[in-house]
């Protein structure tokens, strides 16, 4: 599909008032899909699900879709999954969550993190946030571990 043809879905779903989920998993699209789905979203009143893994959105993808979602008050659930991401990227875009009272689920499995203190600090203000990952991973498991614990105290 790519950036093109994530625009071209976009432009049919334009007049579209009850949707509530989008799946655009593994279309091929980058950065511009990503501004393309980010500006979607933040349009849309219905769209409570959006799912973008599988591509190649990139850090300036995951930007995009932390500023939308900033200061966005529907979209309740975003999969982001196999989408390149670093902790870097992850730790920016929870930072970026941090006003955002509707999105409840970040799913980022198949992403290894390895410095599970960032992501757990990150994360430790945003309380309402389930933040799902690969729980086979070693680093994974005690992220869940340390947020179990962060939440716990509060």
């Amino acid at each position: 599909m790519g950036d093109e043809g994530i625009q071209a879905l976009v432009d049919g779903l334009a007049e579209q008032t009850t949707l509530t989920a989008l799946n655009v998993r593994g279309n091929a699209f980058g950065f511009g899909g990503a501004l393309t789905l980010a500006t979607f979203m933040n349009t849309s009143r219905t769209l409570l699900e959006l799912s973008i893994s599988n591509n190649n959105i990139g850090e300036e993808g995951f930007d995009v879709f932390g500023q939308a979602l900033s200061v966005n008050s529907v979209l309740t659930r975003l999969e982001a999954f196999a989408c390149d991401a670093t902790v870097a990227i992850v730790t920016r875009l929870i930072e970026q969550l941090k006003p955002n009272r509707s999105l409840t689920v970040l799913d980022l499995r198949a992403i290894d993190f390895d410095d599970v203190d960032v992501i757990a600090a990150a994360i430790g203000d945003k309380l309402n946030l389930q933040l799902r990952l690969d729980a086979p991973l070693m680093g994974n498991a005690a992220l869940t571990a340390k947020m179990d614990a962060v939440q716990s105290v509060r």
